[in-house]
């Protein structure tokens, strides 16, 4: 295997199990599931900024990490969709900047969170879907992880980026 292979996995691999572990750590808060979430593990999502290989870890990090959610099934399918679409638009928007932030892919995860699983949880809900209610969950979800990213995930993008540890992430295609 060459080497830009294997550190494409391995870069891969280390961005899903650091998104397990921050989601079953926002679990044992109470933060990971549900309209009210600040899943620590999001502020990985503006990892596709610097590194391609950061999507398929964050989608199977996504997959496993809702492996405990309540919403079941359903969370494991849409809420692993909405990181797959989050992700890929993030990475193909990561070179779109304003003032040097890359605003669209920071954006991504938001509001592809606040829409498919905003959605999920209207439709799971005792009531069944109801647009009033779609909107307050989407919002929500929009909310926390908006709050995720600005706190934890820009932060962490720029000490990639100014330490010169980005260029050491596979900037895979």
């Amino acid at each position: 295997m060459k080497r830009t292979s294997t550190r494409f996995l391995v870069t891969g691999a280390l961005v899903a199990a650091l998104y397990v572990l921050l989601t079953y750590v926002s679990a044992a808060l109470n933060l990971a599931y549900g309209t009210v979430q600040f899943r620590l593990s999001e502020a990985l999502t503006v990892l596709p900024v610097v590194s391609g290989a950061a999507v398929p870890g964050l989608v199977i990090g996504c997959l496993l990490g809702n492996l405990t959610s309540p919403y079941g099934l359903v969370d494991i399918i849409c809420g692993t969709g909405a990181t797959l679409l989050a992700a890929v638009g993030s990475r193909l928007f990561a070179r779109v900047r304003l003032r040097g932030t890359p605003v669209v892919s920071l954006l991504m995860p938001i509001v592809c969170n606040a829409v498919i699983v905003g959605a999920e949880i209207t439709f799971l809900a005792p009531e069944g879907f109801a647009l009033p209610a779609f909107l307050s969950a989407a919002l929500s979800v929009a909310a926390g992880e908006a709050a995720v990213v600005a706190l934890l995930g820009m932060p962490l993008l720029l000490f990639l980026q100014k330490s010169g540890l980005d260029p050491h992430l596979y900037a895979g295609k």
